[in-house]
Order: structure tokens, then sequence, then C-alpha cells
């Protein structure tokens, strides 16, 4: 009986993706500042963080005054949006979603990029080897002292997405004074990534935004960011984006970050949090109250559960498990926790981006500077 010869694959087409790349890296540009243009943030901006010893780079649009509200207390100060973006993001991540919001032009708009991230990445370039990675310390450190020197004031209220949430987590945790309410969605907690994940991570099964060519990219894209693997492949559209902007992200990708950056990143942020799920759990049942805050970054029950908070979380979502972040923020009598049926930590069924699915239920929780602060 004559054996079927498996097919062989599909030879790489450099013209194609030379010529993806021409047409797309153009196109991104010019999107990218649309919509930049339309949150109306301005920048890049620098200030210096004399404590972290380090620049650190933002946007913000600043708050029109309005003259009536001369009878208010003047001891209250005027309202702030603080907004943080995920992993590898930058300033253009989060965008769409500032406009989405439709913030009132009294409220200033405050979005740094972290350590490591966005403008950041050149001063990574220049430094090479002698780059020092953040640790989730310096991430939590590097944003309360920059608020501080912005002179952000006490009434912020702040959102952030995955990486950015576990940073606006652990700022109410160390400094609750820092911000008033918070919004999170999915926030990247060590304790509720997903096992797959985090094993992957570990035993090097996967190098997340590691990326060595385009189809690295289209994985990602497909098995973390979007749906589980099994359900997406049943469905007609098997890619959130469009095929050709995987060349452009992989362009992107290589043109501004430094080779392995974004692996030495999130192997210091893990090692920083010194993370191990059966190590937490016995720290969290025996040890008293105080020794868990002390160590907040791997503590598996909620440490800030007086603050005024709205949790949201795609429920198929691949990178951070939808039931561990409810076991976590659930018991909470002051948190609103939300999920997203079909959808995944990036993009719902459709391939419609996270930010335009949460833009609606976030806005009036986090515009509303009336309610009481956190105890």
């Amino acid at each position: 009986m004559e054996q079927t010869q498996p097919k062989p694959k599909p030879k790489a087409k450099p013209i194609r993706r030379k010529l993806e790349a021409m047409v797309g890296l153009p196109l991104a540009k010019f999107f990218g500042n649309q919509e930049l243009k339309k949150s109306r943030l301005d920048g890049p901006k620098q200030v210096f963080l004399p404590s972290c010893r380090i620049p650190l780079n933002y946007y913000e649009r600043e708050a029109v005054t309005v003259t009536e509200d001369a009878s208010n207390d003047p001891n209250d100060d005027p309202p702030t949006v603080l907004i943080l973006h995920g992993l590898s993001g930058n300033v253009h991540e989060v965008t769409s979603l500032v406009h989405l919001l439709e913030i009132p032009d009294t409220v200033r708009v405050l979005v740094p990029e972290a350590i490591g991230h966005g403008q950041d990445l050149k001063r990574a370039f220049a430094e090479g080897a002698r780059f020092k990675q953040p640790t989730p310390e310096s991430l939590v450190d590097s944003t309360l002292e920059f608020l501080d020197v912005v002179k952000a004031g006490s009434n912020v209220n702040a959102f952030g997405a995955s990486l950015g949430g576990a940073m606006l987590y652990y700022i109410r945790v160390k400094k609750p004074s820092a911000v008033r309410k918070v919004a999170l969605y999915s926030p990247a907690l060590p304790y509720v990534l997903a096992d797959s994940f985090l094993n992957g991570l570990r035993d090097g099964t996967h190098e997340f935004l590691n990326y060595h060519n385009r189809d690295d990219v289209k994985d990602i894209f497909r098995t973390f960011l979007w749906l589980d693997p099994t359900e997406s492949q049943k469905r007609r559209r098997k890619d959130p984006l469009p095929k050709f902007f995987y060349e452009v992200i992989y362009q992107i990708y290589q043109r501004d970050v430094p080779e392995g950056h974004y692996k030495a990143l999130q192997d210091s942020l893990l090692l920083g949090a010194n993370y191990n799920p059966a190590e937490t759990e016995a720290t969290t049942e025996n040890h008293s109250d105080e020794s868990k805050t002390t160590s907040m970054f791997v503590a598996s029950t909620d440490q800030d559960s007086n603050c005024s908070r709205m949790v949201v979380w795609a429920e198929d979502d691949q990178i951070c498990n939808a039931e561990k972040g409810r076991r976590f923020f659930g018991p909470s009598a002051r948190t609103i926790f939300e999920t997203l049926p079909s959808c995944g930590h990036a993009f719902d069924a459709n391939g419609t981006g996270i930010y335009q699915v949460i833009a609606p239920m976030l806005k009036d929780f986090l515009l509303d500077f009336s309610s009481s602060p956190s105890s």
C-alpha cells in the first residue's frame, strides 16, 4: 500500500511580506497618530524621578479650569484619571479607551509609560546590557513617585489593564491615599495567572512576547490574546486581526524593541514577585495579616478589600484566569465584579478590541468623583 507523503510546508513569501510591511507600517503609524489626536493627549513628556533615579515618560491631557467651580472647597484637588497600560504596551494601547470614555475637559488625564515600555525602549537600546529591567516593586514605586512629581493630588480615579491592573492594585495596597477608586481589567496578579500560561513561561514551552518571526506573532494572538484555541478553530474567522497585520507587528517589534527585551522583562517580574503557588497558599493560611501585607506580590487573598472598585474579566481569558479572579476579588463587598462571555484577553469572539467592549461599562464608575473614597 502506497504511503501518503506529508505535504511540505508552504515556503515563506518574502516579496509578499515586504509589501505587507511597506503598506502596513505607514498605515499603522497613520491610524496610531489619528487615535492619539482623538484622545487629545499631549506628549511624550518626561520627568525625572529623583528617588528611583530614572526618567519616566508620560502623556497628559491637562484639565480646563472652570471659574464656576470657584465656590468649591479650595482644599479639594481637581479630578484626575490615571490610566496604566499592559505588558509591552504604550500610550497607543489606551488612546482609543481615552477617546471612548468621553472624559470631561475639567478632568485631567495622565497616561505614564511603564519602565521598559514605550519611549523608554530608546533608553533600553542606549544602555544595552546596563539597562535595569523593572521589578514589580520598581514599577509600583516609580508610578507612585510619578504621581507625586506631577502633583496629581488626592482626587485620582484610575484604570489599569493586565500588567497595568496589577500595578494599580499594588499601588493601592502600598499607598491607599494615592488613588480613590479603581477600575481593573483582568489584572495580571501572579495568583490569577492561568496555570498553562504561567507554566509555559517557566519551562520555555512558549516565550510569549519574544517574537522570532511572523508566525510567533500570529500564534500569540490566536492562542493567548483571543479565545481558547480549541474554540477559535471552530469559527470561520480564525484571526482577530487582518492576517497581513501580523507582519506589521513583527516589523515594529524588530525595529523598536531590543533583542530579548520582553523576555528579560517578564523574567524580572516573575523573579521579583518570587511567586510559587504552593508556597503562597501556605503563607496566606499560616501567617498573620501583617505578614500577608508585606508579601503583597504573592498574596492569594485580597489585601485591599476596602477599595471602591470595579473589576471586569474576560471569561475565556487564557492569561488571567476568570475563576481565580472571582475567588480573589469576589468576597469584597466594595467590589463590582463583572465578566465578559465569549471574550479573550484582548479581543471578543468577533475580534472586537477589548477597550471598545469595556468602555461603556467603565465610564460612569471611573468618572464619578462625587462618591466617598475608600477607607
